[in-house]
């Protein structure tokens, strides 16, 4: 037994009388009278109603609120909601248990966090659940499954349309800059149709025609990337560097690369693949506190060979600067420590993601 996926597959006439069910067992016999004969109705009314729609046919979301009607109603549509969140967390789970692939599984945890069911339009307040005493309300939402897949097919089939299109394009792209923004274009498009596919899963308990092959592209376009980038090999040249801080700025830097997933080491000159270029100067000045000193640190990523420059990297977001009460050639060895690659890889990826296929 899955206990989660059990909340959308509940039979609804059981789910909403058990919602419904009466609390209060500990007061006088006439109160318990009374309230026991009110809950008999209300259940009765309640599966009454659910009755009408088949668990086979239709998802059922009970909404209450102390402030007023309008409230129930968006809290019946949010428990919709939920059941089919939960539901496609569930499928995605199963998909990534099966998933040999570490990098394709990754594009499926991004899937997981950005998928919910946002469609209040197709679920529906039944009018004859309502039930209002003063600001307290109860309603029933219901959604139909078949007007869900419907209408979720019809975005499906516009986002694979744009998926496809831009998978075959980075797979026929043999630049590595250009390929890469047709890399991310294709993702961003799959990130779009994946949702929508396990929503239709978990709703009508299958796959939309051709997921599984737009599936296969993606994988097939992540398996391209990590080859691509293997391939990449850049050369961290000084430029504008003072020597007896460029051996730890240098190495940070290679570090850094290579926790975004690129090969690189340092050289005096670079004659294939790519270069990239470090200006890093050191300004010092006096406060009350003692010295300060900052590093500008910059680069500029380019092609050895056609000396193209492909991407600008300022470094000034890592905050490298240093201070020292009384030295200011300690305040600038503080500041040269400030360097490392776990400061510099978030802002190199960010701009080095659009000529390389980082993730």
């Amino acid at each position: 037994m899955n206990p989660e996926r059990d909340v959308v597959d509940l039979p609804v006439s059981r789910r909403f009388a058990r919602a419904a069910n009466g609390r209060f067992l500990n007061v006088i016999p006439v109160a318990l009278l009374a309230a026991c004969a009110g809950a008999t109705v209300q259940n009765n009314a309640a599966t009454s109603i659910a009755s009408r729609f088949p668990e086979s046919g239709y998802i059922l979301g009970r909404g209450e609120s102390r402030e007023g009607r309008t409230s129930a109603e968006a809290n019946a549509r949010a428990r919709i909601s939920e059941q089919i969140d939960l539901a496609v967390q569930v499928e995605i789970r199963d998909r990534q248990q099966h998933e040999g692939g570490r990098d394709y599984q990754s594009v499926l945890v991004e899937v997981s966090q950005s998928s919910r069911f946002q469609r209040a339009e197709l679920m529906r307040i039944v009018p004859e659940s309502i039930t209002c005493h003063g600001p307290r309300c109860e309603v029933l939402a219901v959604l139909d499954r078949g007007d869900a897949i419907a209408a979720l097919t019809g975005a499906y089939e516009r986002a694979a349309t744009a998926f496809r299109e831009a998978a075959n394009q980075a797979m026929r792209t043999p630049s590595i800059a250009p390929f890469s923004a047709r890399l991310r274009d294709a993702d961003s498009a799959f990130r779009s149709l994946a949702p929508l596919a396990f929503q239709m899963r978990a709703i009508g308990r299958r796959d939309p025609p051709g997921f599984a092959e737009d599936e296969g592209r993606m994988r097939s376009l992540v398996a391209e990337r990590v080859r691509r980038l293997s391939a990449v090999r850049i050369t961290v040249v000084p430029h504008d560097v003072p020597q007896g801080d460029w051996s730890s700025l240098g190495g940070a830097i290679v570090d850094a690369f290579g926790v975004i997933g690129v090969a690189a080491s340092t050289g005096i000159d670079c004659t294939s693949g790519l270069a990239f270029v470090v200006e890093a100067p050191i300004e010092c000045s006096a406060s009350y506190l003692g010295p300060k000193c900052t590093i500008d640190l910059r680069g500029v990523l380019s092609d050895c060979t056609t000396r193209a420059e492909l991407a600008p990297v300022d470094f000034s977001a890592a905050k490298l600067t240093g201070a020292h009460s009384r030295e200011e050639t300690l305040a600038r060895r503080d500041a040269v420590h400030k360097v490392t690659a776990g400061a510099l890889a978030p802002v190199l990826r960010a701009r080095v993601m659009s000529v390389l296929p980082v993730q």
